[in-house]
């Protein structure tokens, strides 16, 4: 029988919906890392070369843009949400992801989110492109 995560996050690659994607507990290996941030820290900066797709599985993050020398809050993303998908589709980061609350994410990079998602020109990658491509302009 399950036990289902405590309301705050997931608590183990079983209980992630990423883990189950990849297999986890079925001799499946999640590409994902988990790494501990505390409050305060940054996951990237905006315009930095964007290698990492973020996955948050406890906490939340702030995400801001600079427009006119003055940081504009665009969302928070938290527990079960992705970060940093624009790695996929654009060569920078779009935005600057700080902490806000100590978190537990998972992050994948680039190449190896691509594996995940599976060969091109197959329904996931295409699909997730076109998203994020839509999301830039948003």
């Amino acid at each position: 029988m399950s036990q289902a995560p405590p309301p705050d996050g997931i608590t183990s690659c079983f209980s992630c919906p990423i883990g189950q994607a990849a297999q986890v507990g079925q001799g499946g290996r999640c590409a994902f890392i988990d790494r501990h941030r505390e409050a305060g820290g940054y996951l990237y900066v905006e315009e930095e070369p964007a290698e990492v797709v973020w996955f948050v599985k406890r906490g939340q993050v702030l995400l801001t843009r600079a427009v006119d020398s003055t940081e504009v809050v665009r969302t928070v993303r938290s527990t079960g949400e992705f970060l940093g998908l624009e790695a996929l589709v654009h060569p920078t980061y779009i935005d600057s992801a700080r902490v806000i609350s100590a978190a537990t994410v998972c992050g994948v990079a680039r190449q190896h989110f691509d594996a995940w998602l599976g060969p091109p020109g197959t329904p996931a990658p295409k699909r997730a492109a076109s998203t994020i491509s839509w999301r830039l302009i948003a």
